[in-house]
């Protein structure tokens, strides 16, 4: 049995070893794909995870990086034009395809390369066919091209495509000029465009929950709760701010409005000390709910509190003051022509 088989295609060795199952191409290392299943497979993979509006930075990127690594290869080896001469033959002896130099202007490092049967050509239609949509324009081979040549010109070059590929026999034709296009800033602009894409979602997020949060402490802050038909409790609990004051004023005015309320207690119980922007939340609230008919009563109110509250000038002349809710309620009662009775021990008032 044969152990090692060479082959020679138009000047580019290829040998195959049937031991252990290596495969050289020009002395390098390769391995073989089949293009419309196992390659296809491989590029369906990167775009599953880039998404279909990175992968054609990726893919140019990938190809970009690869053609610097061939240029510099081939650069090292011939002068620039007879490498521009045999570079079809890479390609070709390579089975990417059909290449065919229509233009080259080394002055002014501009090329026109027509591309004919490339493998990237038949790897998209299939994807197409299994997609059953358009073919996109293939970006791997395009960028793999402005690498290569950005090496041999010296220059970068990037391209720019004069005929889109519509389907496996039909061609590609790629000016590549001198250009300010850089494949690695691209993926870094990416790569940051994802993360400030990740971080508006997480601040997002974070928003959501803040205002969950908010809403509930809000809530349980200052829950509103009815007592009879027409009378409710708000305890104040804490100190308050615009906002918190805010969200209370809306809470009143509309438990108001929603149960049909003519008596309003406000417990102060919760509130060990009292400074001028309460005093002028509870001014605005009594105001406020006297224009809707209701009556407003400030309601467990300490010793302490009392005496804050008169050193800061505040007026009780539009509303009762309670030292406990009890005494609140039984006033509120009395004021409805309603009483609370004990019942004897059979059940009777």
């Amino acid at each position: 049995m044969t152990e090692v088989i060479k082959q020679d295609i138009n000047g580019t060795e290829i040998q195959w070893s049937t031991i252990n199952g290596s495969l050289t191409y020009e002395g390098e290392h390769a391995t073989l794909f089949w293009i419309e299943t196992t390659l296809k497979s491989l590029f369906d993979t990167f775009e599953e995870i880039t998404g279909p509006e990175e992968l054609k930075v990726v893919l140019q990127t990938a190809g970009y990086r690869t053609g610097k690594i061939v240029g510099e290869g081939m650069y090292a080896k011939k002068r620039i034009d007879q490498v521009l001469k045999d570079l079809h033959l890479v390609y070709l002896n390579a089975g990417w395809g059909k290449i065919t130099l229509q233009y080259i202007n080394l002055e002014k490092k501009e090329i026109t390369m027509k591309l004919e049967n490339m493998w990237e050509t038949k790897l998209v239609k299939k994807q197409a066919e299994d997609r059953g949509t358009a073919p996109r324009p293939g970006y791997f081979i395009p960028g793999h091209m402005a690498g290569a040549l950005s090496v041999l010109l010296q220059e970068n070059v990037w391209y720019e495509d004069m005929k889109g590929e519509k389907d496996e026999n039909s061609y590609s034709l790629l000016k590549f000029s001198p250009s300010d296009v850089d494949p690695d800033r691209n993926v870094y602009e990416l790569i940051r465009s994802k993360e400030k894409q990740q971080i508006r979602k997480l601040e997002e997020k974070v928003s959501e929950r803040t205002r969950e949060l908010t809403s509930l402490i809000s809530d349980l802050s200052t829950p509103l709760i009815p007592i009879f038909n027409n009378t409710i409790v708000i305890p104040l609990i804490g100190k308050f701010e615009e906002r918190r004051a805010s969200e209370l004023m809306d809470k009143i005015l509309t438990g108001i409005k929603i149960h049909h309320a003519k008596y309003l207690l406000l417990d102060l119980t919760g509130i060990k000390e009292i400074d001028q922007l309460t005093i002028s939340i509870l001014k605005d609230v009594i105001g406020a709910v006297r224009l809707l008919g209701t009556k407003t009563s400030l309601v467990g109110i300490s010793p302490e509190l009392s005496l804050q509250m008169v050193d800061m000038d505040f007026n009780s002349i539009y509303t009762k003051c309670f030292s406990t809710l009890q005494h609140g309620l039984m006033y509120t009662m009395s004021m409805e022509g309603l009483a609370i009775v004990s019942k004897d021990h059979q059940g009777h008032l």
